[in-house]
């Protein structure tokens, strides 16, 4: 079988079974990183091909993730959740965090909630992850209908020190813009430069 036609069911696979951007996204258990596209969405793509349905609310998109071993929050689970995001220069994103309590079905306790614009990112220091909350950062936005954002969760930057400072610092002040595994591949070379969020 040719490269090209791997690839290409790959890339097929790799986009029907993503969630869509307006959908719980949920990562991986003991995992330190995770990004996905988020939206808010009104209109949905109904099953019929080409189609789209009206929803009674906003779907707002969310990722659901518990702390690995080793940060302060270990074993907590939490909701990062799109509140708002603006397809505009400076691309704010408002983002909420809720923690889970309660054992089979989650009530989630609203902890904080953020502003970020392009680039920037929680710290360990912020009110965000001083409510357990991991740290996120506005890495991406797509104009698409409805806009996306592109999050980021690494729970290395809830750590204090040295250690938190690794996922933003390590090798130097700019870090590689996270894109779908596949496409990391092709675009290795996509640059954005992180700014701190207080």
């Amino acid at each position: 079988m040719k490269i090209s036609s791997v690839l290409a069911l790959v890339v097929v696979a790799t986009l029907v079974s993503a969630a869509q951007c307006w959908e719980q996204h949920n990562m991986p258990n003991g995992t330190w990183t995770y990004f996905a596209w988020l939206c808010n969405a009104s209109w949905v793509p109904s099953a019929e091909i080409g189609s789209m349905e009206k929803l009674d609310n906003y779907t707002h998109g969310s990722i659901i993730t518990t702390a690995p071993r080793g940060v302060p929050s270990e074993g907590r689970t939490f909701k990062v959740w799109v509140s708002s995001f603006k397809y505009s220069s400076p691309y704010p994103v408002v983002l909420r965090c809720y923690e889970g309590t309660g054992v089979p079905r989650y009530d989630w306790q609203f902890k904080q909630q953020v502003t970020l614009y392009a680039s920037q990112y929680t710290w360990g220091d912020s009110a965000w992850v001083k409510a357990g909350c991991p740290t996120v950062m506005n890495a991406g936005q797509n104009s698409t209908n409805p806009p996306q954002v592109y999050i980021d969760i690494n729970w290395a930057g809830s750590i204090s020190g040295a250690g938190g400072k690794a996922f933003f610092e390590q090798g130097g002040p700019e870090i590689s813009k996270r894109t779908p595994p596949i496409l990391s591949h092709i675009f290795p070379l996509l640059r954005v430069r992180a700014k701190r969020k207080w």
